[in-house]
C-alpha cells in the first residue's frame, strides 16, 4: 500500500517489490458457476499495461469470482494477441467480444448485462487494486444493504501523483462535481435502477453521470477510510475527454445533467442520506457468513492469523513487525486482523511483509466483527491463530475456540499494568490458558505475574522481544555524520530518550532529570550537554514546559560551530516521531539511554540501545534486570517523583562524566545481545512453539472438537462486543465529562452526512484522524461552506486562481490528507470570517431561536 509517511508511486499492487501473494480459490470451476462478484472491465485497444491489472485482479485475496473482460471492438494487432493470452487462461475468466465499438459506457453494459453475480466490480483496464478491496468492499455491501455501492480512498499514479481523501461521504458536493474515479463495487440492481451507463455520452463523465442518476433514484455509497484504488493517470489524461477538458462541452454536460436529473439539483435535502448503522444494545452476532471464500491449502501449510488492536508506534507494534518478518523469513503464510479504531502510522510496515492486511473497524459493523474473525479462519484455513494485545480477541475467544476449533490457538503478552483493568492483558491471558496451546510472555517476571494471578504455569512460554545487531551496523563514520547531521559537535555528550510521550514513560520525571542534567552542567562550567527526545504523545507539551529554557529546533548537517557545539550551549531537541530505519542513526549519535519508565515489560528500546552498542540508564521495573545487567547499563529502584528526579541526575551526570565506563558499558552491552537476545532466536523460538502446539491439536481428535454449543458460544460472542460497546461509550462520556470540567469549547462528535465513509459512526472512538475527518465533515457540509464553495464556482475565480496555483488547482484541494485541508480551512479568511459573523449578537439570537438555548 502506499505509505503517506514517504510515498513511492511507482510501487503499485503489480509491483515486484510487493510480497508474495498465495490466494488461490479452492475450486475455480465452482467459483466461475456461482460468482459471488463480477469483475467488469471494458478492453479497447489497451498496450502491455493490461497485465498490471490482471496481475491485481487475479491476486485478489477474495478468489470466488468471474471476470468478465469486454472487447469493443478493438483494431491493433498488439492488443489483440494480449487478449487472446486470457481467453483460456483460467475458468473464471470470460473474454466477451462486442461486434462494433460503442464506447466506455457500452462496454460496461456489456458486461453487467452478462453478470452472474448480483454485484459487479468494475475496474478499468489500466487501473489497479490492493489485494484486498474485493474482499472488503463485498463484505461492506453484504453487511450494509442500505448502501448502493462502495469505494475506498485513491493513490493516483503516472501522470500524476496524489493521494485522494475523498468519496462517497462527500455527498451534495457531487452536485457541484465528480470526485471519485470509476473504479467501485456495485450492486447490479442498481445499475438496472439507473437504466445502465448513457451509452450516447462518448465524450467523458459518464460515471459522474451514474452516480447522479443513482442518486436521483434513492441510491448511494459508502467509502472504505483506507488506500486501496490506484487510478492510473495519463499525462494527457484530460484531453481525451471533452466533456471533462473543453469548457463550453462541460457546460453543455452539466446543462444535460441538471434537466435529467432536477429533483437532487432542485435542493440538496433531496441527495440520499443513507443512514449509518450505529451500535444498539446487544445486537446478535450473526450466525451464518454473508460471503464465503474457501480457498486452496495443504496439510503442510504454515498459515498464521495475527489478531492485534492496531498499528501505532510504541514497542508492541515494533515487535509484532519483527515477529511476522521472522516468521514469513521462515516460509509462513500471514494473515493480520485488527481490532481497533485507532493509529495506524505503521500500517505500511507491516504491509512490506503481507498484503493480507484487516482493520475490522473500517469494514465491519461490531456485531459483524466475531463473524469477520471466523470468515478469516474458514477462508484462509490457518494452522494458528495469535492474539496480542487485543481486547476483543480475547474475549472472543471462547467463541471462535467454538465456531472455528481446528487452529492452534496463542496469545502473547508484553507487559502487566497494575493500573489498567487490574493488570490490563496479561490478566486477560491468565484467564484463558484452558483455551491457549500456549501463552508467550516477554520475561520469566511476568511469567511469575501471570501464575500469581491464577495462570497456568505449564503453559506459560517466555519468549523474549530481542534485536538484530546487524540493524545497527551503520558503518564507519556513521556517529560523526549523524552528529553532524543534527548539528552535535564530537565531543558534546549527548543523552537520547525513545518512546511515546505518555504516563507509561514518566515524563515529568525524564523533565526534571534532564532539567537538573543541564543546569549542573551550566554551573560546572562542563561544556555542552546535548539530549535527543524521539517520541509523540500526550505529554509531550508538559516535556516542552519544563525545559523550555533549552529547547532548540534541531539544526540541520553544518549548523554546528567551529569548535563542535552550537556556542558551547546545552539544549534540547524535540524529534517528534522518528521512523524506525531512522533510530540507528540516533542511538551512533548518542553516549547514554535514558528511559525513567514508571512499568515497562523489557524495553524495546533498550534492546535496541544495546545492540548498537550504547549504555543504558532506567528503571527496574519489569522483567528489565533479565536483559540489563551491572555491566551493561544502570537500573534504578521506583521511588517518590522527586526522589526518583534526583537519583536519576546523579545517575545520568556519573555516566556522561565518565566516557571510558560508557564505552566499556557499551562493547559489553553489544556483546549481550549478540550472544543471546538475537532476532533469529526469537524466530526460531516462535516457530517452535507454533509447531508444537500444531502438532498437539492435530494429533488429539478432541482438542478440535468445538468448545461450546453453538447457540452459547453466539451468545458470549454477542456480550463480547456489547462489553466493547459499553466500554466505549463509558470512555466517551468521561472524555466529555472531563472536557466539559475544563471549559472546552470543542463540539462533541458529529455525523455529518449520513451517507458515508465505512467504519464512521461505529463506535465513539479516540482515533485522532477520525475526530479530524468528522470535524472536517461537519465544516464542509455547513450551510455558510457550501456558499463559500458556490460563490468559487465561476470563471473570474477559476482564472484567478489558476494564474495564482496553476490549472490544476481544484485537485490540490483534494490531494490533501484530511489534517493539513482541515488546518488550511480554519486558517483561511473565508472561516475566519465566518467565525467572526457567528459571534455576533445577531447571530446568537439567530441561534438561540432555532437551536434552543
Amino acid at each position: 500500500m502506499l505509505d503517506p509517511r514517504s510515498p513511492d508511486f511507482s510501487n503499485t499492487p503489480a509491483c515486484a517489490r510487493r510480497p508474495a501473494g498465495w490466494h488461490a480459490a479452492r475450486d475455480a470451476r465452482a467459483a466461475a458457476e456461482r460468482p459471488q462478484v463480477s469483475i467488469v472491465t471494458p478492453f479497447y485497444n489497451i498496450s502491455e499495461i493490461f497485465h498490471e491489472t490482471a496481475r491485481c485482479v487475479l491476486s485478489q485475496t477474495f478468489q470466488q469470482f468471474e471476470w468478465l473482460i469486454v472487447n469493443d471492438k478493438s483494431t491493433k494487432p498488439e492488443s489483440l494477441a494480449i487478449l487472446e493470452k486470457y481467453r483460456d487462461l483460467d475458468p473464471r475468466v470470460r473474454v466477451i467480444d462486442r461486434p462494433v465499438n460503442g464506447g466506455l459506457s457500452a462496454a460496461r453494459n456489456t458486461g453487467y448485462a452478462a453478470a452472474k453475480s448480483d454485484v459487479v466490480y468494475q475496474v478499468d483496464a489500466d487501473d489497479l487494486a490492493e489485494p484486498t478491496y474485493v474482499e472488503k468492499c463485498l463484505w461492506f455491501l453484504r453487511t450494509n444493504p442500505q448502501y448502493a455501492f462502495v469505494k475506498s480512498y485513491t493513490s493516483a499514479f503516472e501522470g500524476q501523483e496524489y493521494a485522494w481523501y475523498q468519496g462517497f461521504e462527500q455527498g451534495p458536493r457531487f452536485l457541484q462535481e465528480n470526485l471519485v474515479h470509476v473504479q467501485a463495487l456495485i450492486r447490479k440492481s442498481t445499475w438496472e435502477a439507473v437504466g445502465g451507463f448513457d451509452e450516447a455520452n462518448r465524450g467523458g463523465l459518464e460515471d459522474w453521470e451514474f452516480w447522479l442518476g443513482s442518486a436521483e433514484k434513492g441510491l448511494w455509497g459508502a467509502t472504505i477510510p483506507e488506500l486501496l484504488e490506484w487510478y492510473r493517470r495519463r499525462p494527457n489524461n484530460q484531453e481525451n475527454w471533452p466533456n471533462w477538458c473543453d469548457p463550453a462541452k462541460r457546460e453543455a454536460f452539466v446543462r444535460k445533467l441538471h434537466e435529467r436529473y432536477p429533483r437532487i439539483f432542485a435542493s440538496a435535502k433531496h441527495f440520499p442520506q443513507p443512514a449509518a448503522h450505529w451500535p444498539l444494545p446487544y445486537e446478535a452476532v450473526r450466525e451464518q457468513l454473508p460471503m464465503t471464500n474457501p480457498l486452496a491449502a495443504k496439510a503442510d501449510d504454515k498459515r498464521l492469523l495475527l489478531v492485534l488492536p492496531w498499528m501505532t508506534m510504541g514497542g508492541a507494534d515494533r515487535y509484532n513487525v519483527r515477529l511476522v518478518q521472522q516468521l514469513c523469513k521462515r516460509g509462513w503464510q500471514v494473515t493480520i486482523a485488527c481490532t481497533m479504531h485507532g493509529d495506524y502510522s505503521w500500517l505500511p510496515d507491516f504491509a512490506r511483509l503481507t498484503s493480507d492486511i484487516h482493520i475490522l473497524p473500517n469494514v465491519a459493523r461490531p456485531c459483524d466483527q466475531p463473524a469477520y474473525l471466523r470468515y478469516l479462519i474458514e477462508s484462509r484455513c490457518p494452522s494458528t491463530v495469535l492474539l496480542t494485545g487485543s481486547e476483543l480477541g480475547y474475549r472472543l475467544l471462547p467463541y471462535l475456540r467454538s465456531v472455528c476449533p481446528q487452529p492452534a490457538y496463542f496469545d502473547y503478552c508484553h507487559i502487566e499494568e497494575e493500573n489498567w483493568k487490574n493488570g490490563g492483558h496479561p490478566r486477560s491471558s491468565a484467564g484463558v490458558h484452558d483455551l491457549v496451546e500456549c501463552s508467550m510472555v516477554t520475561s520469566e517476571h511476568l511469567k511469575r505475574w501471570e501464575v500469581s494471578r491464577g495462570g497456568d504455569a505449564s503453559k506459560i512460554e517466555v519468549v523474549t522481544i530481542n534485536e538484530d545487531p546487524a540493524s545497527f551496523d551503520v558503518g564507519p563514520g556513521a556517529r560523526s555524520a549523524a552528529r553532524a547531521a543534527l548539528g552535535i559537535g564530537p565531543d558534546e555528550r549527548v543523552v537520547l530518550f525513545a518512546g511515546r510521550l505518555t504516563q507509561q514513560k514518566q515524563p515529568g520525571v525524564l523533565a526534571g532529570a534532564l532539567r537538573r542534567v543541564l543546569e549542573g552542567a551550566k554551573a560546572a562550567g562542563a561544556g555542552g550537554i546535548v539530549a535527543l527526545i524521539a517520541g509523540e504523545g500526550p505529554d509531550k507539551a508538559l516535556v516542552e514546559r519544563e525545559l523550555h529554557a533549552w529547547l532548540r529546533p534541531a539544526p540541520q548537517a553544518g549548523q554546528a560551530s567551529a569548535d563542535g557545539r552550537m556556542e558551547g550551549a546545552s539544549r534540547v531537541h524535540m524529534l517528534g516521531s522518528v521512523p524506525a530505519d531512522g533510530m540507528p542513526a540516533l542511538y551512533a549519535a548518542c553516549d547514554v539511554l535514558f528511559l525513567p519508565s514508571e512499568w515497562e515489560g523489557i524495553s524495546l528500546a533498550m534492546y535496541e540501545a544495546m545492540a548498537a552498542g550504547r549504555a543504558t540508564l532506567g528503571a527496574d521495573v519489569g522483567g528489565q534486570r533479565e536483559l540489563v545487567t551491572p555491566e551493561v547499563g544502570v537500573l534504578l529502584p521506583r521511588g517518590t517523583r522527586e526522589g526518583e528526579i534526583a537519583a536519576y541526575a546523579e545517575a545520568l551526570l556519573a555516566m556522561l562524566r565518565d566516557r571510558e565506563g560508557l564505552a566499556r558499558m557499551g562493547r559489553a552491552a553489544r556483546e549481550r545481545i549478540e550472544r543471546h537476545f538475537s532476532l533469529d532466536a526469537m524466530g526460531e523460538r516462535v516457530q517452535g512453539l507454533l509447531l508444537a502446539g500444531v502438532a498437539r491439536v492435530r494429533g488429539d481428535a478432541e482438542r478440535q472438537r468445538p468448545l461450546l454449543p453453538s447457540r452459547l458460544a453466539h451468545e458470549l460472542a454477542t456480550q463480547a462486543v456489547e462489553l466493547q460497546r459499553v466500554n466505549a461509550v463509558a470512555e466517551h462520556l468521561w472524555h466529555e465529562n472531563q472536557r466539559l470540567l475544563s471549559g472546552g469549547q470543542g463540539g462533541g462528535q458529529s455525523g455529518g452526512h449520513g451517507g458515508g465513509q465505512a467504519g464512521a459512526g461505529l463506535a465513539p472512538s479516540a482515533d485522532p484522524r477520525q475526530a479530524t475527518i468528522i470535524e472536517l465533515r461537519r465544516i464542509e457540509d455547513s450551510r455558510a461552506w457550501r456558499t463559500v464553495e458556490g460563490l468559487k464556482r465561476n470563471a473570474l475565480y477559476d482564472a484567478l486562481a489558476a494564474a495564482r496555483w496553476g490549472k490544476d488547482w481544484r485537485l490540490l484541494e483534494a490531494k490533501e490528507p484530511p489534517e493539513t485541508k482541515l488546518q488550511r480551512i480554519k486558517a483561511s479568511k473565508a472561516y475566519r470570517l465566518i467565525q467572526g459573523m457567528k459571534s455576533t449578537p445577531v447571530y446568537r439570537a439567530y441561534a438561540r431561536k432555532r437551536y434552543g438555548g
